[in-house]
């Protein structure tokens, strides 16, 4: 919780700033994957989120972390739903490094970006499909999920 704003907030769950935070983390997640079909046009709005974010003291070492703590939430929400595996997890990682690139190139003043080659195991088409699927039973609770990012 040392990257974010509110790091000195003792009692995640009832802090109306985390929770506020959390819903926006939430609904951006699901524009990306709603995204995901067209990530050239993701492209804006993730450089306008990483321009932000530079702004509030973010770098481009935090999106490791982050990145961990969406996995976490993720597999913690998914988990009991017999909703989370291999593939699942793998299809996070490349989703989630499509972000991370873009973000970060936008933070250091990239031009160029150059999304990852799909493997021979998860096909783009397969990442997009196991990562829109999972997500549709993620986001129903926005508010749980959301919080448990920052935990």
């Amino acid at each position: 919780l040392q990257l974010f704003s509110f790091s000195k907030v003792t009692d995640l769950d009832q802090s109306p700033e985390v929770s506020a935070h959390a819903r926006a983390v939430v609904q951006i997640l699901g524009t990306v994957v709603e995204g995901l079909d067209h990530i050239d046009a993701l492209i804006p709005t993730l450089h306008s989120l990483a321009r932000t974010h530079l702004k509030l003291g973010v770098l481009v070492e935090h999106f490791p972390i982050m990145g961990e703590s969406l996995l976490w939430t993720l597999e913690q929400h998914l988990g009991p739903k017999r909703a989370w595996n291999h593939y699942v997890k793998e299809a996070w990682i490349k989703a989630w490094s499509v972000v991370q690139l873009v973000m970060q190139n936008a933070m250091t003043m990239r031009t160029k970006v150059v999304l990852p080659s799909p493997s021979p195991e998860l096909s783009r088409e397969k990442v997009r499909k196991l990562v829109q699927e999972s997500w549709a039973l993620a986001e129903k609770d926005l508010d749980a999920n959301g919080v448990k990012f920052f935990m």
